[in-house]
């Protein structure tokens, strides 16, 4: 048994070192996977089509519902109050899907997770084949290393 002195250190763990930049910094470009890079592409072309959703669809409903004959001013308050949801929520979708994408290219395992949970919401619908490469891309060995998941 090891006798206490005074201004002896006698616990077993070593003393604190502070965290590296290697650690902290994300791996430099030449050590980045080109996975991450093609999940960005597909976030940003989904953000794309959202942005067309929510500029196209009140266009079309409004022209739609202005060109028709005998439609009522309620009709009309109808179709603008759903318009205007219908851009508020593309919207809102854009910005989350922006901030993943942002996330994942500063290599952040939230990130990968919310961009995993996006994918799997995109492949059973119409954006299929960006659900479809984004989570090949992501489920990567590099990738997977890259983020610390197994």
């Amino acid at each position: 048994m090891t006798e206490f002195r005074s201004g002896q250190n006698t616990d077993p763990v070593p003393p604190y070192s502070p965290p590296q930049a290697s650690d902290l910094d994300p791996p430099s470009p030449a050590h980045r996977s080109k996975h991450v890079k093609y999940a960005c592409i597909c976030l940003h072309m989904s953000s794309f089509l959202y942005a067309l959703l929510a500029v196209g669809f009140p266009a079309l409903v409004m022209f739609g519902v202005a060109n028709e004959k005998g439609a009522s001013r309620e009709d009309f308050v109808v179709v603008a109050f759903i318009s205007i949801f219908m851009f508020v929520f593309s919207v809102g979708i854009i910005v989350i899907v922006e901030l993943v994408a942002w996330a994942l290219r500063r290599r952040k395992k939230w990130g990968w997770i919310g961009a995993i949970v996006l994918f799997g919401v995109y492949i059973p619908s119409l954006f299929l084949p960006l659900g479809a490469i984004g989570m090949w891309a992501l489920l990567q060995e590099d990738v997977r290393r890259e983020f610390k998941v197994s």
